[in-house]
Parts: structure tokens; sequence; C-alpha cells
């Protein structure tokens, strides 16, 4: 009797482990650098920290970063390392109301109750440092005092690097909308608005008709801002370009933050003109926010053919407008180990070639957005010269982010491909059916119809080299393991037993 509650208890044992291997535990914690943008759950991975890094030269005052940190647990406080060493209390750390974080992940359990203040802005003196590099990691403190490895820094202290004062530390940063005229062109991330679709940021206005450009946003840093303004050529000009600040500014960027709209005449500007966002502190210290180039001279295809010209061909029955592939999944794993976002770069270091053709993957995922001129049906793949393979199940909750970049129809997408026993070398690669039924594979054959360059989403899977019985499920999977195991239960209590 008692061998046989042994086995059962063996047995359990078994089980109870089984289910952790199949079962996605949920993640304590999660937290992203990203200087007041706005929140995105694909990039703010748990999987591995958040990566920054800053090259400056030696007397810099400080570095610094902001972006948010939750915890199931609640957040006690951070640590932070210097090269392994503790230097917490030298740093100055703050935090502040993050309500887009909470909503963006309050499926999730957290909530302002156990995380009323998300958002985390830290400066790291670096005054005393000596050329050479350094490492900084930054820890969250949950309210079980565990720490959590949050944010990774690394800082290169170079001869002949830019010497950026104490007040002109950033604590936070968002360009959030541009105007042509009156006209909102883009009404959320506005920098990857720009890098999408112009480039080189380079707008050229007789195309879009334009005679002013507004840019509305906001940056905080260490020292106190006295204007905004912006630079053409050599000229700086200053004006009344404070826009009201809120909360959730301050919160994020630190209590110097501070909104803005400039409003910038372009309408005389000959050729190819850079324009600088520039800030003076009350010190009349002027630094730039951000850069961008006009021209009225010449056709933006001819100065960046890359980005349109002649499509050659039939006439597609869409525009592509934008897009972004962040993530790609080996079974479970993101990004071949790497970090998150960039996805198609990934791909393109590996020669865009997966597996090793023993049969081992069983699933691979891609995740990130994609926006055209009109309704997206259905997200899909295509394997070799099969008929590709449409789910519903494929969509994922598009927030307002990706629409201002990509248009009133993009849509994010978690597209999921079983591989096991796939025979041969077969090329494979997500699908789009549009509201009109056109099929649009998305690879490097996409017409650029529009002005953003597509994204790549092919590749070759190495399968199996012959004929292979069909991978167990899951569930048999689970079955066959238990089953082994118990036998090997068995075989240890007989041994015991005699």
């Amino acid at each position: 009797m008692k061998r046989f509650i042994s086995i059962i208890v063996a047995l359990a044992m078994v089980l109870a482990l089984g289910s952790a291997l199949v079962a996605y535990a949920d993640e304590p914690f999660r937290g992203y650098i990203d200087n007041g943008g706005e929140v995105s759950t694909a990039n703010a991975s748990p999987s591995g920290p958040s990566v920054t890094s800053f090259t400056i030269g030696k007397g810099t005052g400080s570095v610094s970063v902001s972006g948010w940190a939750i915890s199931l647990a609640g957040v006690n406080g951070f640590k932070i390392e210097l090269d392994g060493n503790d230097i917490t209390s030298t740093c100055t750390i703050s935090q502040g109301q993050r309500a887009d974080v909470l909503g963006a992940f309050a499926g999730e359990g957290y909530n302002a109750e156990n995380n009323p203040n998300p958002g985390v802005s830290i400066s790291i003196p670096t005054k005393s440092l000596n050329n050479g590099d350094y490492s900084a990691v930054v820890y969250l403190v949950d309210g079980d005092d565990n720490e959590q490895e949050l944010y990774d820094i690394d800082i290169y202290v170079e001869a002949g690097a830019e010497v950026v004062s104490e007040e002109a530390a950033l604590k936070g940063k968002s360009l959030d909308a541009v105007y042509f005229d009156d006209d909102a062109v883009c009404t959320a991330n506005a920098i990857a608005w720009l890098d999408n679709n112009y480039a080189d940021r380079l707008i050229n206005r007789t195309d879009e008709g334009f005679t002013s450009i507004a840019l509305y946003g906001w940056v905080g840093y260490v020292g106190e801002i006295a204007s905004f303004g912006y630079r053409i050529g050599d000229t700086d000009t200053f004006g009344d370009f404070f826009h009201e600040t809120g909360s959730d500014v301050l919160g994020a960027g630190g209590a110097n933050a501070r909104r803005f709209t400039i409003r910038i005449p372009v309408g005389t500007i000959v050729d190819e003109t850079r324009i600088d966002l520039i800030v003076k502190f009350t010190t009349d210290e002027v630094i730039v926010i951000q850069d961008f180039w006009v021209a009225i001279e010449g056709d933006a295809n001819d100065l960046h053919p890359e980005q349109g010209g002649e499509q050659g061909g039939d006439t597609p029955s869409y525009t592509y407008r934008n897009a972004s592939f962040d993530s790609f999944y080996v079974d479970g794993v993101l990004n071949f180990g790497e970090a998150d976002g960039n996805a198609s770069d990934k791909l393109d270091a590996r020669s865009r070639r997966v597996g090793e053709g023993d049969g081992a993957i069983q699933e691979l995922m891609l995740r990130g957005w994609i926006g055209f001129d009109q309704e997206i049906e259905a997200f899909g793949y295509k394997i070799g010269d099969a008929a590709p393979v449409y789910s519903a199940d494929f969509f994922q909750a598009t927030e307002e982010a990706v629409k201002g970049a990509g248009g009133e129809f993009a849509q994010r997408y978690c597209v999921t491909v079983p591989v096991a026993g796939i025979e041969g070398e077969q090329t494979i690669v997500m699908m789009v059916k549009l509201a009109n039924g056109t099929e649009v594979a998305i690879d490097d054959q996409l017409e650029a119809t529009g002005v953003a360059t597509p994204p790549n989403t092919s590749f070759t899977f190495v399968g199996v080299p012959g004929q292979q019985p069909p991978a167990p499920t899951a569930d048999a999977s689970m079955i066959i393991f238990v089953v082994a195991a118990a036998a090997i239960a068995l075989v240890v209590l007989k041994k015991k037993a005699f």
C-alpha cells in the first residue's frame, strides 16, 4: 500500500512539473525606457531589461533616463549600480503618475493601488568619470524587497565627445504631433512618423503644399526652461511657444518639463534647409531638441528614390502606408535572444534562415503592425507553394499611437506559424488580405506606393530533410512525458524496496 501511495505521489509531482513546463507564468514586473513616449506593450517585453546608451565627454555632469516601472507586488524603490558598485545614494530618482502605463497593462493585474506612480526618472552623476566604458544597471525593488533588473545603461566617456551641462541633462521627451499649416498630419509618435515617412527627415514642402510647420510635444531637463524656439541656418528665433503642461508630463519628465507648440514659417525657404527645434535655459544655454529638413526644389522621389518613384508593371490596387515588424519568436524565444524591435534586422543578421533541419522547432510567431489605405480583412501566412492560411485570431488590439503612425486602417497583428514536420527548405512569409480582396505578401517585393519603406517578413525555414512523422501535440507530448517519468519513478521505487 505504501508503495502504491508513493507511486501516486510521484505521478502527481510529474504532472505538476509538466503543467509548469507548458504554462506561462505571470510576469511579476514590467518596465521600459521611453523618455515619455507612447506606451507600447510590444517593446515592454519582460524577457530582458530595457537598454540604452550615452556617449559623453569627460566632465559631463550626469546622464538621465525616464520611463516607467510597474510590479504586481508594488514598487518599494530602485537600486542603481555602476560597474557593480551601489551608487543609489548619489543618484536623483523621481516618480510620477503615468495613466497611460496603467491603462496599457490593466488586464494583467497592474493598477493604481499597487502602482500609484509608474513614471520614473533617474539621473546618474558622471562628472568624475574618466574616459572609458561604464555599465549602469537599474534594479526595481518590489514590495517584497525582491530586486528585478529593469534598465541597462551603457555610458561611453570619450575624448572629443560633447560635454553636456548639468542643466541640459534630459529627463524625458515626446514629440507628439505635426501640422502642415493647420492640418494635423501626425497625432502620435512624431519622431517615428518623420523617420518612417521621410528619408533623412527631408520634407518637400512644394509637394505637400504648405507654408508653415507646427510641432507639438514636451521635453524635460534637469535645468529650468526659459523659452522654446527654432533655428534656421545660423539664426535662432525664440517666441511664446509654451503650451499648458499637465501633471502627466510633470510625472514623466520631472518638475521642469514643459509642453510646447512651435510653429515655424517655411514659405520662403530655398533648397534643402535644416531646421532645429531648440530650447533656452534660464542660464542662457541653448541646445537642440530635434532636427529635420525642408526643401522646395526638386521632386521628393528624385531626392530619395528608395521612398517611391516608378512602380513598374500594373498599378497596385492598394496604397501601403506604414508598418513596424517588431518581434520574431522561435518556440517562445524573442528575436533570437536579442532585444525586442527591428525583427527584420534580426532576420537579416542570420541571412533570413531559421532552423537547423533537425525538426526541433515547433512554432514561429511574428508581431507588429501595418497600415494600408483600406481596411485589413485578415492576417495570415504562406508556406512555400501552399495556399495562404488566414485567421481572425491573428488580429491584436490596436492603440491610437499605431493609427497615428500608420493611418486609420492600421492594425496590430500576432501571426503564429506551426512548422513541425515541414520538409526541406521552404519560404515563409506573412500575408495580408485587404478589404478589396487583394492578397499582399509582406516581403521585399511589396511595392512602396506610399512614402514609408515596407518591412520584410519573409525568410527560409530549414525543415527536416525527409519524410517525418507528424510532431506530437502538446497534450500528446505531456502524456509521453508523464508515462516516461512514471516508469522511471517505478524503477526507482522498486530498487528502493528491494
